[in-house]
């Protein structure tokens, strides 16, 4: 009777647990409907107010144990997420919907700590004035093997500032202890970041290839005086030693 007892209690709690994140997400989904009505109605102080909201909710609910399990799913309908081959780093990108042609984008990655604890870093305020090339879309995380044994994430992800056009950025991230953080020199000339400049009739289009460990991608060309685009020519990295190198 004693270990019935015992059994409801875990399940209820386990339930309760459950139940506990549905209910965070809605919250989430709620703040995410009012943010898209003030969007479609061009109200910027409701648009500012509910933004900051969402992005509040989402980082307390990434903060809480157990979450990195919750696969938000009905947020996933509106919310980028992206995980990473080994499970351990996943990302959520969202449009803050912000008056403009551009997009601002808001991201926020997940990471789990030794102890299975669930931690985040801001990627992307939402601002395009300060940080353009991290705003983008992560929409890809890569693992890179590293000869020191320490896990390297490539992120990758596009993004708009101006109409009709669009930039894609490549960011490396690597663990500390019980810490993800940026690589600082992880690109050619010891670049923190790579970012490309394309269109949208031309985006730059950007691969990994995990067997070759290599980037390639097309720069789109623009010539300023008749404002003819084209695809560019063809470019390419190789992962070598902890860094992208041009060979």
């Amino acid at each position: 009777m004693k270990f019935i007892l015992i059994l409801m209690v875990f399940i209820t709690g386990n339930l309760q647990a459950q139940t506990d994140f549905e209910f965070i997400e809605q919250q989430i989904l709620d703040s995410y409907s009012v943010l898209k009505k003030a969007h479609l109605e061009q109200n910027p102080e409701r648009q500012r107010i509910f933004s900051a909201k969402l992005k509040t909710q989402l980082m307390f609910a990434l903060l809480q144990n157990g979450s990195y399990y919750h696969p938000f799913l009905s947020l996933g309908q509106h919310v980028k997420i992206v995980e990473s081959p080994d499970k351990r780093v996943r990302v959520f990108s969202w449009d803050v919907l912000s008056l403009g042609a551009g997009r601002n984008v808001c991201s926020l990655v997940q990471y789990r700590g030794v102890q299975n604890e669930s931690y985040f870093n801001v990627l992307s305020e939402g601002n395009i004035a300060t940080e353009n090339h991290k705003n983008v879309f992560i929409t890809a995380i890569h693992l890179l093997k590293n000869p020191s044994g320490i896990p390297y994430y490539l992120l990758v992800g596009s993004g708009s500032v101006i109409k009709d056009q669009e930039h894609t950025t490549a960011r490396i991230f690597y663990f500390g202890h019980n810490q993800l953080s940026e690589c600082a020199d992880c690109f050619e000339g010891n670049l923190p970041y790579w970012t490309m400049q394309g269109s949208t009739q031309f985006p730059v289009e950007l691969q990994y290839d995990s067997r070759r460990e290599k980037l390639y991608y097309y720069q789109p060309s623009y010539h300023p005086k008749t404002g003819q685009r084209k695809k560019g020519l063809h470019y390419q990295m190789y992962w070598d030693k902890g860094s992208f190198k041009n060979y």
